[in-house]
């Protein structure tokens, strides 16, 4: 069997598509864990109303966040594995069936597969998640502490990875990342290059930065920084990230990052942004950071 986990907070728009999206998909054998993160909408009666025996709703009075209802869920969870859905997206109908497959025939512990990120506004507008492939003939949490290619709702492991490893609460972003890498750490992990998941993104919600991402970037580095300064190339790529978060609000800040950025691996982007902040020029700026966070939508 596998258990399949979805946190809710305030989603009673969205909630019914997810998990509609997992109860019809092809491989039949599961029990779906809802978490709901005290919600205050009408979340809660909209699941109650389905009528499918393989749902298990579980209420927190109190919100405690994302990870920590995953955590839960994970853990009263049945099936022999455990997959991750968000409450705002929708699986393709034989997600689980191939992903399950993949595991089966790679005798791995943990998974991932790619997904199509869609703007909400704009639903042509689209592009396929990783973009950047993983070479399986290379470790994989070097490639992962390098670059993001996991998301929350493309995780399949067994159960019994939540005995070494589980989502980190501390984290306020980039969970899903950081749940990867320390699989990658202890288990056997793979990549299915197949988008079995739609993920739905609002607009704004690629154009955010500031000291919300810089604090994430900043927390990832702490948690991972003798693993990080050990590689330069990862090294001089979270420095130079860093300092684009607080570009426009620190530029002091943003050019020390870029300048040790620089002494570790020299790159075009590096020099560019350091000579743009040393002139001032935040209009430029501003436009470049815009068009990194947006270009792959097509």
């Amino acid at each position: 069997m596998i258990s399949v986990v979805i946190p809710s907070y305030n989603r009673a728009k969205t909630i019914r598509m997810a998990v509609d999206s997992v109860l019809n998909q092809t491989y039949r054998d599961i029990e779906l864990i809802i978490i709901d993160d005290a919600s205050t909408d009408e979340t809660g009666d909209i699941i109650t109303r389905i009528a499918d025996e393989r749902i298990r709703y579980l209420r927190l009075e109190q919100r405690s966040g994302a990870c920590n209802a995953r955590n839960i869920g994970a853990l009263s969870a049945k099936g022999e594995f455990i997959a991750f859905q968000d409450s705002d997206d929708k699986w393709c109908l034989d997600k689980l069936e191939k992903q399950y497959r993949f595991m089966v025939d790679k005798n791995l512990d943990f998974s991932f597969c790619g997904m199509t990120r869609i703007m909400l506004e704009n639903p042509n507008r689209k592009y396929y998640y990783p973009n950047v492939d993983m070479d399986d003939n290379k470790d994989y949490f070097d490639q992962l502490l390098y670059l993001n290619r996991v998301g929350t709702q493309t995780i399949m492991c067994k159960r019994e990875c939540f005995e070494k490893i589980h989502f980190d609460i501390t984290l306020k972003r980039f969970q899903d990342w950081d749940f990867a890498l320390q699989a990658a750490r202890f288990y056997s992990i793979g990549y299915l290059r197949e988008s079995l998941v739609n993920s739905f993104v609002q607009n704004d919600s690629i154009s955010k930065s500031g000291l919300a991402n810089k604090n994430a970037w900043k927390s990832l580095y702490d948690k991972y920084k003798e693993d990080i300064e050990k590689r330069s190339k990862t090294h001089a790529k979270y420095l130079f990230r860093l300092g684009n978060e607080v570009v426009l609000s620190d530029q002091r800040s943003a050019i020390e990052y870029y300048i040790r950025s620089l002494k570790i691996n020299s790159s075009k982007e590096a020099i560019a942004f350091l000579s743009l902040s040393l002139l001032r020029m935040k209009p430029i700026i501003r436009k470049l950071l815009k068009y990194q966070k947006n270009h792959l939508f097509r």
